[in-house]
């Protein structure tokens, strides 16, 4: 006599595969939004960074996330603490070389306001040349553009995936 084990598996409801392309198609839908914006708050930066939009469907949740690597992207999101600034670069001063000079003009106007989603023309700095050895650099007031746009589709993904999914549920139904 032959005994031999065969494991059970759950089965998969039929509407299963049906539900989770509309959860997937949603999930693309709203991290594409969420990226356009993201750029939205870079789109007069004379070097804008390069977002990316990542996508997780599993059987129990549906994630977007859009990220960036750039530095200094993060810095105007999240601001920077006072910090001193120390001159390293050649710069000509006059008919001569000065080492260890920081070069700058003064009147800068900002590209991007607090908790704004768009960019305004700024511009660059029109004041007169400055030159120092050294600054201390008053920090940069974070802008808050991922708590905003947390605040904005924290409230709204969980709605759109659960609409998903009920019309995952009718287009199975049919």
């Amino acid at each position: 006599m032959v005994v031999t084990f065969r494991p059970l598996r759950p089965r998969v409801p039929p509407y299963h595969r049906v539900v989770m392309e509309e959860v997937k198609k949603e999930a693309i839908k709203v991290s594409w939004e969420i990226k356009k914006d993201y750029e939205q708050t870079v789109k007069t930066w004379s070097k804008p960074p390069k977002f990316k939009a990542f996508i997780t469907v599993s059987e129990t949740k549906a994630q977007s996330r859009v990220a960036t690597e750039d530095k200094v992207y993060i810095y105007v999101d999240l601001g920077t603490k006072p910090h001193t600034i120390v001159g390293s670069q050649l710069v000509i001063g006059g008919s001569a070389f000065v080492e260890g000079m920081l070069q700058w003009r003064e009147g800068y106007k900002r590209k991007t306001q607090k908790r704004v989603l768009t960019s305004t023309s700024g511009g660059p700095a029109t004041g007169r040349w400055r030159r120092k050895h050294q600054v201390s650099h008053p920090g940069i007031k974070a802008r808050e553009f991922t708590a905003m746009l947390t605040e904005k589709y924290g409230k709204e993904y969980p709605r759109r995936i659960y609409n998903a999914v009920r019309r995952g549920l009718r287009r199975a139904r049919t």
